[in-house]
């Protein structure tokens, strides 16, 4: 068994959808993402005592990084999905988040959760010690990029949800989703007693 397969095997039906366009769906997704965010926030602060004098210098360090932490979360899927699977990527944004998929293709279970885990494991390890590192140079540095690593886990959230789907709900590994970038499709193979029922 490969990364992927070019259409559908027989046999396979698909059992969920997942439309983070969707008016309901990126409702939820976003105030999740929204809660993560502000817990952590509110969780930085403590080192602080609550209180932190403005600086423009680490304000500006936090919108350049949250900028191009958006578009490398996204290349980081890409990166993960094209050696994977050696095809034609999609990249955009809609309303409720940016995104990268591999639509021409049906990725097995198991590519699907390397290219889901590679934003939140690089940079967890990138944005946790530097935000370490920074609170004994400088607390506005360091809540700067406090702030970025909490909106990089908000942001992890849709990518946390379908992890969290395919690690405890669809664990057969001849699963297989079909990443359009916002719409993920979870496909099953069909038990023989289903087939026989049929």
């Amino acid at each position: 068994m490969g990364n992927i397969e070019s259409t559908l095997p027989e046999g396979y039906r698909q059992v969920l959808k997942i439309d983070a366009a969707d008016k309901k769906t990126g409702m939820l997704l976003t105030v999740a993402c929204l809660a993560v965010t502000a817990l952590l926030v509110t969780l930085s602060l403590i080192p602080l005592g609550f209180s932190l004098s403005f600086d423009v210098t680490a304000m500006a360090v936090f919108v350049i990084g949250m900028l191009a932490y958006i578009v490398l979360h996204e290349l980081t899927h890409g990166a993960a999905y094209k050696l994977l699977t050696k095809r034609r990527l999609t990249f955009g944004f809609k309303w409720s988040c940016a995104f990268c998929g591999v639509p021409d293709v049906f990725v097995y279970r198991r590519a699907s959760i390397i290219a889901l885990v590679g934003p939140l494991v690089l940079f967890t390890v990138l944005l946790a010690p530097l935000a370490v590192a920074l609170f004994f140079v400088s607390e506005a540095l360091y809540f700067a990029t406090a702030l970025l690593f909490a909106y990089h886990l908000g942001g992890c959230v849709g990518d946390g949800y379908m992890l969290i789907l395919l690690l405890f709900k669809y664990k057969n590994k001849d699963i297989l989703i079909k990443d359009t970038g916002p719409v993920q499709y979870i496909y099953e193979r069909i038990s023989a007693n289903e087939k026989e029922k049929r």
